[in-house]
């Protein structure tokens, strides 16, 4: 059985929120000085639903 393009679309955004979102959160608790998270955040939310990332 495969996914709907509306649960593709769901799972890539909960899989954003846990492997992104929330380990930028993580960090930026030990590194808020130095942090670019709101050029991070701006770049994040101007990509199509779907889109995909790599963080090195």
């Amino acid at each position: 059985m495969s996914e709907s393009d509306g649960e593709q679309a769901a799972r890539s955004v909960a899989l954003e929120q846990a492997y992104v979102h929330e380990v930028y959160e993580q960090c930026a608790e030990k590194t808020a000085q130095s942090r670019h998270w709101p050029k991070i955040y701006k770049f994040l939310e101007e990509l199509e639903p779907g889109a995909l990332v790599c963080d090195i």
